[in-house]
């Protein structure tokens, strides 16, 4: 009996020793699961790919008098989109993950309510701020010029997203030469 006791002895503070040790090693893993993110639930985001925006091609439409800047590697489609009120349009994308979008109308109903967004020399009016949408527009000499910024998962957050729709905005200049009988618009390096 006195063995048995003498192992219970050594049992038991053992075992108290390993409990705690194991309680404090599923403390520490829980307070930093917030760190580690499955591998299937990473965002990647391919906005870092941008660049800098000094260094990205310039779109020149001088039939419309208006300039805009987007990343070099961005794949351009010019009047895809045409409608009554619409007189031009110019995309540049990458693939099914953002696409950026300058559409001259005729007309465009601004809400009262839409916020103003005063970028460089350029007063837009804000018509959507949503998660993976923004829009918005500029009004000059009857026509307005909308700017567009679309994305799914480009961003790793919708501040970046909001930041890099800013630096588009401020991209885009108005050259106040329009030409009617000009050439196709042409991009510039």
């Amino acid at each position: 009996m006195v063995g048995k006791l003498l192992i219970g002895s050594v049992f038991l503070p053992l075992l108290l020793i390993l409990s705690i040790s194991g309680f404090i090693l599923v403390k520490s893993i829980v307070a930093n699961q917030s760190d580690i993110v499955p591998q299937e639930e990473q965002n990647y985001t391919l906005s870092a790919y941008m660049g800098n925006p000094n260094d990205w091609t310039t779109y020149q439409n001088q039939n419309l008098g208006y300039t805009i800047k987007h990343p070099q590697a961005w794949k351009v489609q010019t009047n895809a989109r045409r409608s009554l009120n619409t007189i031009d349009s110019y995309e540049a994308s990458l693939g099914p993950k953002v696409k950026l979008t300058i559409t001259v109308n005729k007309f465009i109903l601004i809400p009262k309510s839409a916020k103003i967004l005063q970028l460089g020399s350029n007063q837009f009016h804000l018509l959507e701020d949503k998660g993976n949408y923004k829009s918005a527009v500029l009004e000059k000499d009857q026509l307005y010029y909308q700017v567009e910024l679309e994305q799914d998962g480009f961003f790793e957050n919708s501040k970046q997203f909001r930041n890099a729709f800013n630096i588009f905005l401020l991209k885009f200049q108005l050259t106040g030469q329009q030409n009617s009988s000009s050439p196709n618009p042409t991009p510039k390096s």
